[in-house]
């Protein structure tokens, strides 16, 4: 990928995550469940490598798997509940993600 394609698609997930990040803090959650709840929620990208706020499989996902994340999410939303469901067990997002990779599901 493009640095620049990589650096567009970071920044607008930045946004995306900012945004919800925003909404919780406005609904009076504190700052560290606001951010858990972005992280439970929101799939994070940039440099897998990078532990700084993250350890082991919550740790961020490279950018160049958002389009196909993305798919997945789209066609596993078709059941709302059963997603979250799933998606419960884990501590993030990311979490999930990767346990859905290692079984060949994305």
């Amino acid at each position: 990928m493009h640095p620049l394609e990589r650096c567009m698609l970071e920044v607008d997930d930045e946004t995306t995550r900012l945004t919800t990040y925003m909404h919780h803090s406005e609904l009076g959650m504190s700052s560290e469940n606001a951010a858990k709840e972005v992280r439970k929620f929101h799939p994070m990208f940039g440099n897998p490598e990078d532990t700084q706020h993250a350890q082991g499989d919550d740790r961020p996902l490279p950018v160049e798997l958002k389009d196909r994340i993305n798919k997945w999410v789209e066609k596993n939303m078709s059941n709302a509940q059963a997603f979250k469901d799933r998606l419960s067990h884990f501590s993030t997002m990311n979490s999930f993600i990767r346990a859905e990779i290692k079984v060949g599901d994305i």
